[in-house]
């Protein structure tokens, strides 16, 4: 890792460089001054890498330990995934990434705000709209924090070797290499793009030798952050990027588009009023659900379930194969392998009571730019760790979920 960031222009004082036998309060000095460093300006890209062991406190917290941590005492012991968080945000860097190879990693947070739901919900109601106004330029660096876990809050991580690495740390390493697969259309290793290429490859893995653990990125930014550059992987020359602002029956003709291109997976997010509009054989969307399941699609969809909505949701639920619960959820959204869609908030305000039949979507954004879907889908599973399954949330309406 050190010789590569190196390779890459990164600029790594020797104090900052633990490797081997690490004493508790070197490290802890290091980590202190790397994040909270006088030579540090707003638009460095500070970059921490730790690969050690994991040791859970809490749900939301997880000791990073040193080689002398005594795990009797390791809350005393350690660096407090709790602290990083603290460090990374109160850093003078508006560019931040951290790649944690450890057990439980996944606890680490990307910010300490209670209410993850409200915040994950905001998150995604103020990206779908922006979405909605406007296609991001994808040759701007963003700003913000972004955290890479080798494995979910409640999982280990293998030392499964690969050429004298973890494997987690391996395909850090072979993304942010020339790849192709690791790129962005500009030729750019960005954390959206590095994220998707070590998932897909864990989940590419034949099921006897995939590793039981899930790589996490957490997001709390806006735009991206270039962490290696490759001009020549670049793509820029293909003509069949799409970008489009739809209206009135357009929405409906690319609706059925989308569908009709899904090949693997579709991921959807959709407020209240929309699940009626989904099962009612009015419209394409039954039709629709049902072509795709017999390919083989795995779908998955997030809605607020409400007393108001809940028959509608019961139907929902046996057309897709994971239904949850999320609160005030705003708009629409829909992500398949590649192509993205979401809907204005004019869907938020049909008269579902109506028996004239309406174009339950006005206006819409569709693109298959590979940088657009990969931005998306990152907001669709920050959506979907926050949300609630179905059964539980049908439970809270007095619902029993074996009941018709």
């Amino acid at each position: 890792m050190y010789d590569l960031l190196k390779s890459l222009g990164y600029y790594i004082e020797d104090k900052h460089k633990l490797v081997g036998y690490v004493k508790f309060y070197s490290m802890r000095e290091a980590i202190y001054d790397f994040f909270d460093n006088t030579k540090t300006v707003a638009d460095d890209t500070l970059l921490f890498y730790y690969s050690g062991h994991g040791r859970p406190t809490s749900e939301d917290n997880v000791c990073f330990t040193s080689s002398e941590t005594d795990y009797n005492y390791a809350k005393k012991e350690s660096i407090l995934s709790s602290e990083l968080t603290n460090l990374m945000h109160d850093s003078v860097s508006s560019k931040k990434v951290g790649i944690l190879d450890c057990c439980y990693s996944g606890s680490a947070k990307i910010n300490n705000k209670v209410d993850k739901g409200k915040a994950a919900a905001e998150k995604g109601r103020v990206a779908l709209e922006k979405s909605a106004a406007s296609l991001q330029q994808q040759n701007q660096q963003g700003e913000g924090k972004y955290l890479f876990a080798s494995s979910q809050s409640t999982q280990e991580s293998y030392g499964l070797l690969e050429e004298g690495y973890s494997l987690f740390t391996y395909y850090i390493l072979q993304g942010l290499k020339p790849n192709r697969d690791s790129v962005d259309k500009y030729g750019c290793v960005t954390p959206f793009t590095l994220g998707t290429y070590v998932d897909k490859t864990f989940r590419n893995f034949p099921p006897s030798k995939r590793p039981e653990q899930k790589p996490v990125l957490k997001i709390d930014a806006s735009g991206d952050v270039i962490l290696a550059k490759y001009p020549d992987l670049s793509h820029l020359a293909n003509n069949d990027d799409i970008a489009e602002v739809l209206k009135d029956e357009n929405v409906l003709k690319r609706s059925n588009m989308f569908m009709n291109g899904v090949k693997e997976k579709m991921d959807i997010c959709f407020d209240h009023n929309a699940p009626y509009f989904v099962t009612n054989n009015d419209y394409p969307y039954v039709e629709g659900y049902k072509t795709i399941k017999q390919r083989g699609v795995y779908i998955r969809a997030i809605t607020e379930i409400t007393e108001d909505n809940l028959n509608y949701c019961k139907i929902l639920e046996g057309m897709v194969d994971e239904l949850r619960h999320l609160n005030k959820i705003k708009g629409g959204i829909a992500v398949s392998e590649n192509q993205y869609m979401t809907a204005t908030s004019s869907l938020l305000q049909k008269d579902i009571a109506s028996t004239k039949k309406i174009n339950p979507m006005s206006e819409a954004v569709y693109s298959n730019r590979s940088e657009v879907v990969i931005h998306n889908q990152y907001i669709f599973d920050t959506l979907w760790e926050s949300a609630t399954p179905a059964c539980k949330r049908f439970k809270e309406l007095g619902i029993d979920n074996k009941s018709n």
